[in-house]
């Protein structure tokens, strides 16, 4: 198993150390004093939200203080009565509040983004959970769509978050934002598979080795379980959008048949398409490494094994699908993305590249931004007629 964060005291007199959190399988983002020394807050992920934790320092017994939403920055106030966190979920951006120690009641203490959002329509994201790969449990979110009517049947955006060591947890984002779909009238459809944080390390570790098994399993049970248990999915229109591990996993979902056919269009943001090629470029050697369990001239098969790149499975494309990169993105590099683009459009396949030579692995400019947003519900709006 991989070493995970933890949090230990040392005795500066006696050099003693001690575990507070031996037992815990989840790594600590961050720890602070509570006001009296006693006593820890520490700060996680854990089952798609940011929790707070008060752990004390003599007993190391845990207890949950805040665990909705996405919580971090944690500072006591002087009087050690409150905390002060900032506070952001799948419907609002980051704001500050105050917690009373104890956790029973917080307030906020900034409003900048109210009148923004007091003029949005945005849905709250709500868990589910089924039994996906290795006959695990694994866990999901489920947006409704704005103003969702009883008998309407509406359209599905699979998102498919990259790391592949991350996890859909509560947050705003200007990127992968679930609220834009939902206001354009889809349903959206997140799943926190094997690989995730936030479920404990084994669970982040199965993907070694595994990297287009147990993750690709979750996922194809997960649409499954999702359209099958919430009537207003239309499971004949769903699209599956990808970045990173994610735009990865779209590649490979392309050539995946049967279980391709369970989607419409595709979009691939940044994706690997030939993982040999690609740990030949990537300036983060640490993720093939790991996940693949080597480098490609000792672990050849490996790589071959989980290569959407593969003639078999390029043979096997079919699916209209929307490619994404930036020309300054040296995690996967540009050549990912146009080789991918070129497999399509030699293959016949309806495609798009959308190019943007001055981003990196992440579209950062506004304008951009809003471009990014356009085309892609565009393209998915057009394929799922």
């Amino acid at each position: 198993m991989s070493l995970i964060d933890q949090i230990r005291i040392i005795n500066i007199n006696t050099n003693e150390v001690m575990n507070l959190t031996t037992d815990w399988l989840l790594s600590i983002n961050a720890a602070t004093w509570a006001h009296d020394g006693m006593s820890l807050w520490a700060e996680v992920v854990e089952d798609g939200d940011g929790r707070i934790y008060s752990i004390d320092f003599m007993t190391g017994n845990r207890t949950a203080i805040v665990v909705d939403g996405g919580n971090s920055a944690v500072n006591p106030t002087p009087n050690g009565t409150e905390i002060i966190i900032n506070y952001n979920s799948w419907t609002e951006p980051i704001s500050i509040r105050a917690v009373t120690a104890d956790g029973q009641m917080y307030h906020g203490l900034t409003s900048y983004n109210s009148e923004l959002l007091d003029k949005c329509q945005t849905t709250p994201g709500q868990k589910y959970s089924f039994i996906g790969a290795n006959g695990d449990q694994v866990s999901g979110w489920v947006w409704e769509p704005v103003n969702l009517q009883d008998g309407k049947s509406y359209r599905v955006a699979y998102l498919i978050h990259g790391g592949p060591q991350g996890a859909w947890e509560q947050g705003w984002s200007f990127r992968w934002n679930p609220q834009v779909y939902t206001g354009a009238g889809w349903g959206v459809v997140a799943v926190n598979f094997h690989g995730s944080t936030g479920y404990g390390q084994p669970f982040v570790d199965s993907i070694q080795g595994d990297y287009g098994g147990a993750p690709f399993q979750d996922l194809m049970m997960g649409i499954d379980f999702a359209t099958l248990n919430f009537p207003w999915m239309n499971a004949s229109a769903v699209a599956a959008l990808g970045a990173s591990y994610g735009g990865y996993m779209i590649n490979w979902i392309a050539g995946q048949v049967p279980d391709n056919n369970r989607f419409r269009v595709l979009v691939c943001h940044d994706g690997m398409f030939d993982i040999r090629a690609f740990y030949y470029s990537t300036e983060e050697l640490w993720f093939p490494e790991h996940d693949i369990m080597g480098v490609p001239w000792l672990n050849a098969s490996n790589y071959e094994r989980w290569n959407p790149a593969t003639d078999t499975l390029v043979d096997s494309w079919h699916l209209p699908q929307l490619i994404i990169h930036g020309g300054l993105d040296y995690r996967i590099s540009e050549a990912q993305g146009l080789s991918a683009f070129t497999a399509l459009q030699r293959r016949g396949i309806p495609s798009k590249l959308l190019f943007f030579p001055k981003e990196n692995h992440w579209v950062l400019n506004a304008r951009n931004q809003i471009e990014w947003h356009n085309v892609v519900l565009d393209w998915i709006t057009k394929w799922t007629q």
